[in-house]
């Protein structure tokens, strides 16, 4: 073609490894390092692997630190961190009265008069106060609805996926919430 240029190219074997030197031993020192390195199955450096592993170490030193730092009410309750609890799945008024009974941050006589809430409703109907284990003791409640949780302790009932999914059911049949002990 015009205004192009024209080349020639030249094509010849050379042989890689005959009659060079050393290239054996080059070749030995090679498998024998290649033997000697430890095999390691790293990962593959991607950012969907980076942030995995980022999210399980912060997984781990979170447990840790619960373990060493929960607050107390969650330690006599034997309270772990769990990636899915088994509380999550319960309708959300129960939960919350759950997670009020964990904490003592609730509808209770002794929450109000800390905060000084002049205008509280302290009691329950029954005539005791409220407190956060106060549905496992109330004798209105009792008698509203039978109490599916047998010989089992009120902590017991708190922690455990049978005894939350057991106080759901009683809250439920005794509308303890809505009719023996209302909020303010």
């Amino acid at each position: 073609m015009p205004g192009y240029p024209t080349w020639t190219s030249t094509f010849r074997w050379i042989p890689g490894h005959a009659g060079i030197t050393g290239n054996e031993r080059a070749d030995e020192q090679a498998k024998k390092g290649a033997r000697s390195t430890p095999q390691t199955n790293s990962p593959p450096a991607r950012y969907a692997w980076a942030l995995w592993t980022l999210k399980e170490e912060f997984w781990q030193r979170f447990q840790s630190y619960w373990a060493e730092n929960a607050p107390q009410q969650y330690q006599d309750l034997s309270i772990s961190l769990d990636k899915r609890p088994h509380e999550l799945l319960l309708p959300r008024a129960t939960l919350g009265r759950l997670l009020a009974a964990w904490s003592g941050h609730g509808d209770f006589a002794q929450y109000h008069e800390r905060f000084g809430h002049e205008d509280a409703k302290l009691e329950c109907s029954c005539g005791r106060p409220k407190t956060p284990h106060h549905f496992y003791y109330c004798w209105k409640g009792h008698k509203a609805s039978p109490q599916p949780w047998g010989s089992r302790q009120v902590d017991e009932i708190l922690r455990s996926k049978s005894g939350t999914r057991d106080l759901h059911e009683c809250l439920q049949r005794s509308r303890f919430y809505r009719t023996i002990c209302p909020a303010h």
